[in-house]
């Protein structure tokens, strides 16, 4: 099988979601949010999908700077999602929260002391019927601060295998 590799610097730049639309209702307001709904006990790696999760293995690596772009940002809650190999948020039944719109792709970090995270997942596949690349969605928590929303990551043709 072939393995995706990509690098993604992170700076902490990104759109607020404010408290209210951070609200615990059966589903928030905030259609892109998930700090909220984040384990106590994070590492630096989130896995997404498990070995049985049918599609092309893709590890995601990088580094979190602060907004100087030089100071790596320690401890920040990174919040991912993305589809599965049909375009489509895939469920399991009993969803609560934002796991009702994110399906059960998703997962949750913090940057390690260096800044750095680590996703291993599978390659998206773009949505159905719509003209948008594959993406995954990224919200970034530093502590002490709204949760933010990195408009997405996309991936192209030019990808390189390894």
């Amino acid at each position: 099988s072939r393995l995706h590799c990509a690098s993604v610097v992170l700076l902490l730049a990104t759109t607020a979601c404010s408290p209210a639309a951070q609200s615990r209702s059966p589903l928030p307001s905030c259609e892109w949010c998930g700090a909220a709904e984040a384990p106590t006990a994070l590492s630096s790696t989130a896995q997404l999908a498990n070995a049985s999760e049918p599609g092309e293995r893709l590890v995601i690596t990088g580094t979190l700077y602060r907004i100087n772009g030089r100071t790596p940002a320690a401890n920040v809650l990174l919040y991912a999602y993305h589809t599965d190999t049909t375009g489509t948020y895939r469920m399991r039944g009993g969803e609560i929260g934002n796991a009702r719109r994110h399906g059960v792709l998703r997962g949750w970090l913090r940057t390690g002391a260096d800044g750095r995270y680590r996703i291993e997942t599978i390659r998206p596949a773009p949505y159905p019927a719509r003209d948008m690349a594959a993406h995954i969605h990224i919200t970034i928590t530093p502590n002490g601060v709204e949760e933010g929303y990195v408009d997405r990551i996309v991936f192209s043709l030019s990808l390189i295998h390894i």
